[in-house]
Order: C-alpha cells, then structure tokens, then sequence
C-alpha cells in the first residue's frame, strides 16, 4: 500500500513539473528534431494562428513516404512549441465526396500566392470565377503550375498493377493575410530521387523557418545562420 501511494504521489509531482518545465526529447542521431534556437525564436513570435497545408496525403511509395513522415514530425515539432501552428495534409486532387468547397478554397489560396488579389474587387472577380470552375482537378494543377509549384509524377504498384500518380511535394503557411510557398523536395540536377529526400530532410527546418519569419514579418529578414547550419549537417 505504502509502495502505491509513492508511485501516485510521484505521478502527482511529474504531472505538476509538466506544467512549469517543457522539454522536447530527440532520440535521432543527427538530432533532426532539435528546433535550433533561430527557428525557436521565429515560432515565439507567432501569436495568432499559423495554418500550413502540407500537399502530401496519401499513399506512397518509399522515398516519399518517408518526406511525408519527416514532414509531419517536423511539424508536430513546431506545433509543440506553439500550439498557435496549425497544419493539415492534404490531397489536391482528392475527388471523395464533400471535397468540392475545399478544392476551391485551395484555388483561392493559391492565387493569393500570385499576388493577384490587392483589394476587395479583385476578392470578389476571383471568387466568382473559383465558384463558376467545373474540372476543379485541373483548376488546381494550374493554379500550382502558375506559381511555379511543379507537380512530380510516381509510380505506384498494387497487386502487381503499376499506376502513375502525381505528387505535389509543397506547402503553403498562411498568417493573417499573407502566404506563401514552401519548397518539400530539392530539385538538385542529375541527383536520385533517395539523395533528393535526402537533402530535402537536412533542409527542412530551414524551409519551414524560413517561411514562417516571411509571412510573420513584414520586412524579411534571411535566416542565414540557420541555413549555414543546415548545410553543415550534409557536409
């Protein structure tokens, strides 16, 4: 009896220190998931929500499985430190019932990203034109395309039936009324597609710090320690 009264008076006192001592444990060798102090110091800013939509659901095959991964670890890193960051992965080209509104949101976000909407009028013009689109798959491919977003395209195989699926290795982070893009693969010429996630990994969290510091602040300030530092870890 005596011995459980410890333990619950011990699960009290770990409980109670969670709420005054926060502390992230990274168990990866290379410590990928250790937040450097620039990217803490981006995040502390945020103080209002930050959405990010991560293009990348679905099934696929090794190597962008694991980008995939290594992107929602990322993520649920910063969220960790700032609940204020929100993220999503979605399908562009998800054809399950109900999707419809949520693709043409998606066009309309992207089009914030051309810079094409600077007052209310030009708002309600694009709206209106999102709202009167049929093929809203090739709507959104060529909202991306327009924003130099470029599609890549895998192959799958089930049951020993091989099929084509394009993936959209991007993001976008939202914040109040700015947006902006996101880059997930490296497009590193000549290089396989393994040593592209690969790189990809090692420059993530800049990627993504990099992101937040443009739509969290007006005048852009660039991260170049952390992008030095993410360098270094491919050396």
């Amino acid at each position: 009896m005596k011995k459980l009264f410890v333990t619950i008076g011990l699960l009290i006192l770990i409980n109670i220190a969670g709420h005054f001592w926060f502390h992230r444990f990274d168990l990866t060798k290379d410590k990928r998931y250790t937040l450097s102090p620039v990217s803490l110091g981006i995040i502390e800013q945020v103080k209002e929500p930050l959405y990010v939509d991560v293009f990348l659901e679905g099934q696929f095959p090794g190597e962008f499985k694991r980008l995939q991964t290594e992107t929602r670890q990322l993520l649920e890193e910063f969220k960790a430190y700032n609940p204020d960051i929100e993220f999503r992965f979605i399908n562009p080209v998800d054809d399950s019932e109900g999707m419809e509104e949520q693709k043409r949101q998606l066009i309309y976000d992207l089009f914030k990203l051309s810079g094409e909407i600077k007052s209310e009028k030009d708002e309600k013009e694009i709206k209106q034109s999102i709202a009167a689109v049929t093929d809203l798959n090739k709507a959104i491919q060529d909202t991306f395309l327009g924003n130099g977003m470029l599609p890549i395209n895998v192959t799958l195989e089930d049951k020993g039936k091989q099929t084509q699926e394009v993936v959209f290795p991007w993001a976008i982070a939202t914040y109040k009324n700015r947006t902006v893009k996101i880059p997930l693969l490296k497009n590193l010429m000549g290089a396989s597609t393994q040593n592209k996630v690969e790189s990809s990994v090692q420059h993530m969290e800049y990627a993504f710090a990099n992101a937040f510091n443009i739509v969290t602040n007006k005048k852009r300030r660039k991260l170049r320690s952390l992008k030095a530092t993410a360098k270094c870890t491919i050396c």
